[in-house]
């Protein structure tokens, strides 16, 4: 969009979509004029029969789900517009709060007085009581000021003998990490992680099921940021919200208004933001003068403002856009493809592999969890990402990853095993080797050439070329009567008999056989281009169909949807030919090469 203004008026006539939409997704019968407004709006695209078996009950399904994917494809912005909302998502825990009314003058912690004032403060009492009553059970604190969480944590130490770790704005990042992790920790003894304002910004604690608020603040996202560092997708627990406050004072009003006015314990409320902005000045002088009349009627009058807004920002819902977001059936093969790759359980013993071959130590010190150090072995001058002092701790489990951010989280895309792999390709370690092996259908004193090809490209990122000529092996078995064996002994029969042979003698063998190799290694070659030609024209005919298949679809789709441009055809147009040019020059790459000896 080249301006917001148009953006917006673009938006206005996208009202009759969703207004049409809605009636679909309610999955309530059309009416005569609901069904003549889609007749019209939908005039391009051929779609009578499909409105007429909407009366029909044994095709009524269809014809409503296909109505809807017609509406996705044609019309507003979720072509290039993604937005989700809690209500399409789903999958949030569910939330139970305890409010705990205490008697006590007004205390400001942190705000000038010393760690020993708590002692006189109702709710370090009730603290201590708590955190005894949870029997072991990690807990997030989160109070507003530096001070107050340095404060409390030293009493808790020195006066109760409870262990918790403090984290706060003055710690450098490093700090901040130590003391996530060693909470974490399920050894560890600190059953509480005191935090001040900044432990509501950005950190995930969804391991945890307890939350405290040792005092409240007035803006209402930033309460709801302090509770989604649990309220996460990912817990698996009930969230329990405990909110200690003293009565009679401000805190005391802010929890009823939260509580009565804004359901903001309870759920997430969209429209507390805007409410609280609407009622601010009001707010400010109720919290200064405690009248329990006035407050009442302030509640009251939240709570119909809250709704309303709320029924207006759910009426306002683009739900074709929130629907063109998430696309359940969609959404859900592709989390099953990667649980499935990330359950493989392949990657840590390829890096455990890779870093015996390159002398780099590891050291397990909890489950899951190593740390990587270079040994006095380094077979490289660096290994990537690795300091040569302080070494890495890795973790290739996603559950030890969430719960301790300082971990490096080892997956196939992490920049340490990506370099890795690159290292290995790029060097001519493990590209050549000589094997000994038996196998029941061949004699002694035999000898194969085993060859493994890639056939690869050199186009940039942006064409993608990977969706069609992914680098791809091409294996070719050649035996020494230079006959192509390669569909008769797969590279697992074939494997290492572990025997040890004469290197000497070796060597002086493949010195007599070079010129037969060479010969060997050439036809192997002529083998892979044949395969590789192949390979090439399937990639081209694969992107020739979903490319010309697309650029129909978007002229077809100009005529109803305003926001698709010429431009973006024809540079679809000249990405096709740029990808056809760089598949039909991708070149063959001899990787590596075995010398098989049979015995």
């Amino acid at each position: 969009f080249y301006n917001f203004a148009a953006f917006l008026e673009e938006e206005k006539s996208f009202e009759p979509v969703a207004n049409a939409a809605k009636s679909l997704l309610a999955d309530k019968p059309l009416s005569n004029e609901e069904q003549q407004a889609l007749a019209v709006l939908l005039k391009d695209d051929n779609v009578s029969k499909t409105l007429e078996n909407l009366n029909d009950a044994e095709k009524s399904a269809a014809a409503r789900q296909s109505l809807i994917n017609i509406l996705l494809d044609h019309h507003g912005t979720g072509r290039i517009l993604f937005r989700n909302s809690r209500q399409t998502v789903q999958g949030f825990p569910e939330r139970e709060y305890f409010g705990y009314p205490l008697a006590s003058p007004p205390f400001e912690g942190g705000r000038g007085g010393c760690a020993l004032d708590f002692q006189s403060d109702a709710r370090y009492l009730w603290l201590v009581e708590k955190v005894k009553q949870l029997a072991g059970k990690k807990v997030l604190l989160i109070c507003k000021h530096a001070q107050t969480a340095m404060d409390l944590e030293e009493t808790l130490k020195m006066k109760a003998g409870i262990s918790s770790a403090v984290f706060h704005e003055h710690m450098t990042i490093i700090e901040r990490d130590r003391a996530a992790a060693y909470f974490a920790d399920e050894e560890s003894s600190a059953k509480l992680l005191i935090c001040s304002e900044i432990g509501s910004e950005g950190r995930n604690f969804q391991f945890l099921q307890h939350l405290i608020l040792w005092d409240l603040p007035q803006n209402p996202d930033l309460l709801q940021q302090r509770i989604g560092r649990l309220d996460r997708i990912g817990q698996k627990h009930v969230i329990q919200i405990h909110v200690p406050y003293l009565e009679n004072t401000e805190q005391a009003i802010l929890y009823r208004w939260y509580d009565e006015g804004l359901n903001a314990f309870r759920a997430n409320n969209s429209a507390a933001q805007q409410v609280a902005d609407t009622l601010h000045e009001e707010l400010q002088i109720l919290l200064l003068n405690n009248d329990a009349e006035k407050i009442g009627l302030f509640i009251e009058k939240t709570h119909a403002l809250s709704i309303e807004v709320e029924a207006e920002l759910n009426n306002g819902r683009d739900q074709l856009l929130e629907l063109n977001s998430c696309r359940k059936e969609i959404a859900n093969e592709f989390i099953d493809e990667l649980s499935a790759y990330e359950n493989e359980g392949t990657l840590w013993d390829y890096m455990e592999s890779m870093f015996d071959c390159y002398g780099v130590d590891t050291e397990e010190f909890s489950a899951d969890s190593h740390t990587l150090t270079p040994s006095e072995h380094l077979r490289c001058e660096t290994f990537p990402y690795l300091n040569q002092e302080d070494g890495l701790s890795v973790t290739v489990s996603r559950a030890q990853a969430l719960a301790r951010e300082e971990l490096q989280f080892l997956t196939w895309e992490h920049p340490l095993v990506a370099a890795s792999m690159d290292m290995v390709l790029s060097s001519e370690t493990g590209n050549a080797t000589l094997s000994t092996v038996k196998h029941p259908d061949l004699k002694a004193g035999q000898f194969f050439l085993e060859c493994l090809f890639v056939v690869e490209h050199s186009a940039p990122a942006e064409l993608q070329i990977n969706r069609f000529l992914p680098p791809t092996p091409i294996r070719v078995l050649i035996n020494q009567s230079q006959k192509d064996v390669t569909a008769d002994f797969s590279h697992d029969d074939l494997r290492d008999s572990g025997v040890n042979f004469d290197k000497h003698a070796i060597t002086a063998f493949l010195n007599k056989q070079r010129t037969l190799i060479l010969k060997l290694l050439g036809f192997a070659e002529q083998q892979a281009q044949l395969q590789k030609e192949s390979i090439c024209e399937h990639a081209t005919a694969t992107m020739l169909e979903s490319l010309t298949a697309e650029i129909k679809r978007l002229v077809r789709l100009q005529k109803v949807n305003l926001s698709i441009k010429s431009d973006e055809i024809e540079d679809l147009k000249d990405k096709t030919l740029l990808i056809h040019e760089n598949i039909q020059i991708a070149q063959l790459r001899l990787d590596a090469v075995r010398f098989v000896i049979t015995r």
